[in-house]
């Protein structure tokens, strides 16, 4: 992960194939996101979707939400690249968002998948986040400054908490992810990785994963290639554990993937 830092970080200074490649993709993703206005409702969304509120006064979080501009972003639309400077901290009302580096070839690594109730950004340090960040489907995400944000971790206990519970719980995920990533083999990555989406954004009536996802996506988040992805999900696709429709996952039998998760 050092190295892959190393490798984001330096395409500010250079004009090398990955520069040329993340240029290429600013084309292709665009990043024209548009502002929305705030008012009653967009706030009252922003209160209800992260528990940071909960146990704050209301003139304290009236203050908080004043500080928030709201942007809607379009599906495969970038919310930042790894040259761009971030001095903000993001949190997910709507939609999906991808987060990843890239490396000097231009090949992605997607690290995670946030949805609604997530944060992301730099917290803490330099300003360069050095990675992506790309909205999988339509996405409304709110937006808070570097600067205010620390004001509020000082003036505000109970927002400073909350925010670093919301953290601590990345941590831990991120760090199943390595784990995962360390000791399993591609199947098990696979079938971990759609037990966690079906649980962040799974039907429970059809058992469609209501998020979109090219084979392509699967092996970026799996560290794998989308041969070999394609192969696996084939595989399951043929004994009956899911049905791929459309860049569409339906899980047909939970207890199986959760089976074959489990094999490491």
């Amino acid at each position: 992960m050092h190295e892959i830092n190393s490798m984001t970080g330096r395409l500010r200074e250079e004009t090398g194939i990955a520069g040329k490649s993340t240029r290429k993709r600013r084309k292709k993703g665009e990043m024209h996101s548009k502002i929305l206005h705030a008012n009653s409702e967009t706030e009252m969304l922003l209160r209800s979707s992260f528990p940071m509120f909960d146990g704050i006064q209301q003139e304290d979080a009236d203050s908080i939400c004043s500080r928030f501009v709201f942007y809607r972003y379009d599906k495969k639309e970038y919310v930042y690249l790894p040259y761009d400077s971030s001095e903000k901290i993001y949190f997910v009302q709507s939609g999906n968002v991808e987060i990843g580096y890239l490396d000097e070839s231009g090949r992605e690594l997607s690290i995670d998948i946030l949805g609604r109730g997530d944060i992301f950004g730099t917290f803490l340090g330099k300003s360069f986040s050095g990675g992506f960040a790309r909205a999988i489907d339509n996405s409304i995400i709110a937006v808070l400054g570097k600067r205010d944000f620390e004001e509020f971790l000082v003036k505000y206990p109970q927002f400073s908490y909350r925010i670093f519970q919301l953290m601590s719980q990345r941590i831990n995920s991120l760090q199943k992810k390595l784990q995962n990533l360390v000791f399993s083999d591609v199947r098990t990555r696979i079938c971990k990785l759609l037990c966690s989406l079906y649980e962040k954004a799974g039907d429970e009536r059809s058992g469609q994963i209501k998020i979109t996802l090219t084979h392509q996506d699967i092996a970026n988040l799996v560290a794998s290639s989308r041969e070999t992805a394609s192969l696996q999900l084939s595989e399951l696709k043929k004994c009956g554990t899911i049905a791929y429709e459309r860049k569409r996952i339906r899980v047909l039998s939970l207890d199986t993937l959760i089976s074959l998760s489990s094999c490491f």
